[in-house]
């Protein structure tokens, strides 16, 4: 395990794994940092909570814009993606506080929303820079 618990494989691919419910997703890839998370849907989860606690201000402001019936899966795929680039970079939540909102200078960072079975919400990001940036 690197710091932050990420886990890898000294001279194989890069890797992160995720499950939730019954559903595991895994993803590789030869040279480049990977993160990867999958929520179920859970009616009692208190999403509100979380939110106000985890995503930035402007997130929180669009998902409260939202109709009240999509703010639950909305808040699922916002937190899939804040969880998916966390674990790209080995951070954990601990270090959803110094996540930049804005692309930073060498590295380049994209994230995908999965099309998953009905009731699961999953993303994927791809981390690519010489040297994944250490938590501040």
């Amino acid at each position: 395990m690197r710091p932050g618990g990420k886990p890898y494989l000294p001279r194989g691919p890069r890797f992160n794994l995720s499950h939730s419910g019954g559903l595991v997703l895994l993803a590789l890839h030869p040279c480049l940092e990977t993160g990867v998370d999958v929520e179920r849907a859970r009616p009692e989860l208190a999403w509100q909570r979380i939110a106000g606690t985890v995503l930035p201000a402007a997130v929180q402001e669009r998902l409260a814009g939202l109709p009240v019936v999509d703010q639950r899966q909305a808040f699922l795929r916002e937190w899939c993606r804040l969880e998916a680039r966390l674990k790209a970079r080995g951070w954990g939540l601990a270090g959803q506080r110094h996540l930049p909102s804005e692309p930073e200078a060498g590295i380049r960072e994209r994230v995908w929303d999965l099309e998953l079975p009905e009731g699961s919400t999953g993303a994927l990001a791809v981390v690519a820079t010489s040297q994944v940036p250490t938590m501040p």
